[in-house]
């Protein structure tokens, strides 16, 4: 599969991960929180909604003509990975919004959502929605860093680590999405339990991106230096080091720490910053390796 791409896939791999991040973040706390604090959490299917909107709008860019992205959507291909794609937002589409629709049902015992949500429990309970929905958000993350995977570029098909960095990616950068738009409605307790799964997510994104690193070191590219060249050297290196990992997993890491042990038990909300740390470093994540893949390929 040759690849020229650019910005637009770079936005379509962050988007659809945070947004599969947040429906996951979101199911976990509407399954196991507590029945009262459930609307708040559970907001994060509205927020995935006009991000897959807006990471169907730039594959549409990437591939030049809105014709092309509905003739994926028409005729499914399983060696195509872009088909998947297209098929893998449009059904984790349909999830946001039923489970969308459960969420603004408890605005009230009236109206049409609520209409709607009584028709669809009966079918199908709340839980179990946001529990399938949630394996098909995480199928959309993992698959992210499979499109690359299935790609001809040396630095991308020579580990298959993409997906679970880009899945970890996804949920740390979706938790963080909650943690700063549900900041003055989430219970304090919440926002906490959301932190804590970020630093879990945090955790597992270094770990991976260490074993992804050094992969990489073993394989020799076209230009004669090893894969991970071009990601952990000159300016692509100085934006992944500063930028992806250095602000967008460590300081918000060490945040969390400090902010956890200085606030929790005083009651105050944690920290704004580390999330908007989190949100910066995983766009730059995408960004650096999309283009320090195509480095020396002409």
């Amino acid at each position: 599969m040759e690849v020229n791409w650019g910005l637009a896939i770079a936005i379509y791999l962050y988007v659809a991960a945070m947004a599969g991040g947040a429906y996951v973040a979101a199911a976990l706390c509407c399954i196991f929180g507590p029945e009262e604090h459930r609307k708040t959490t559970c907001y994060g299917y509205l927020y995935a909604i006009p991000l897959l909107i807006i990471g169907a709008i730039a594959l549409i860019v990437d591939l030049g003509q809105p014709a092309r992205f509905l003739h994926l959507l028409v005729v499914f291909k399983f060696n195509s990975p872009m088909s998947a794609g297209a098929w893998g937002l449009l059904v984790f589409g349909f999830f946001c919004v039923v489970s969308s629709i459960f969420t603004l049902s408890e605005d009230g015992n009236e109206g049409v959502f609520y209409t709607l949500a009584r028709w669809i429990s009966a079918l199908v309970p709340r839980k179990e929605v946001a529990a399938i929905g949630a394996m098909v958000a995480i199928f959309l993350m993992a698959y992210t860093g499979t499109l690359l995977n299935s790609t001809s570029v040396p630095m991308w098909e020579g580990t298959p680590l993409l997906s679970g960095l880009f899945l970890a990616s996804g949920i740390s950068t979706g938790v963080a999405l909650m943690m700063l738009v549900n900041r003055r409605i989430a219970y304090i307790p919440q926002l906490y339990a959301l932190e804590e799964l970020d630093n879990i997510a945090i955790i597992l994104e270094l770990a991976i991106l260490l074993f992804f690193i050094l992969m990489l070191r073993r394989e020799t590219g076209p230009d004669g230096h090893s894969l991970s060249h071009a990601l952990v050297s000159g300016t692509l290196g100085v934006w992944f080091w500063i930028g992806a990992v250095i602000v967008g997993m460590i300081f918000p890491l060490l945040i969390n720490f400090f902010s956890s042990l200085k606030h929790k038990e005083t009651g105050r909300a944690p920290s704004i910053l580390s999330p908007i740390l989190i949100l910066v470093g995983g766009f730059v994540l995408r960004v650096v390796i999309v283009y320090a893949g195509q480095v020396g390929l002409g």
